[in-house]
């Protein structure tokens, strides 16, 4: 169900995170993608809660299910990784935007042991919990236990 997962994640300790989603130049199938040494070398300088301010984009992670809070991000973000191709690891640069640009900056955020949860806090934004399908608004303190 998630669209990314960082090797903190899973206990390990690696500069490493995946990704599960569709490549943004096309409109094709999600695709797997591997992010070796990953770091953030330009950012807008505009951060956004999504396109529509009136309605923002609620993260959630799958360390942990069933929270959702919105997070400030930047609307676009430049990374470099590597790749490994043909057995050896190959530098990429790469641009990406809005969703795609949001998942980026949220597993790099694991790599440095950054949660959403800690945004929540940072910015007193709320927090929500799904209660069987619904989204309801509960103590943001709860965050503090991640």
């Amino acid at each position: 169900r998630g669209v990314g997962l960082s090797a903190p994640q899973v206990d390990e300790s690696l500069a490493v995170f995946v990704t599960y989603l569709p490549q943004e130049a096309e409109d094709t199938e999600p695709t797997m993608r591997s992010f070796i040494n990953p770091h953030m070398v330009m950012q807008s300088d505009e951060k956004t809660f999504g396109d529509d301010p009136e309605k923002p984009i609620l993260e959630g992670c799958l360390s942990i299910p069933s929270l959702y809070g919105p997070v400030p991000r930047h609307s676009w973000v430049k990374f470099e990784y590597q790749v490994i191709e043909n057995d050896m690891l190959k530098t990429k640069t790469e641009t990406f935007h809005d969703f795609t640009a949001r998942v980026m900056q949220h597993e790099l955020d694991h790599l440095y042991g950054v949660l959403f949860t800690d945004y929540i806090l940072e910015f007193d934004l709320p927090l929500y919990s799904d209660a069987k399908g619904k989204l309801i608004e509960i103590d943001k303190k709860i965050a503090e236990k991640f």
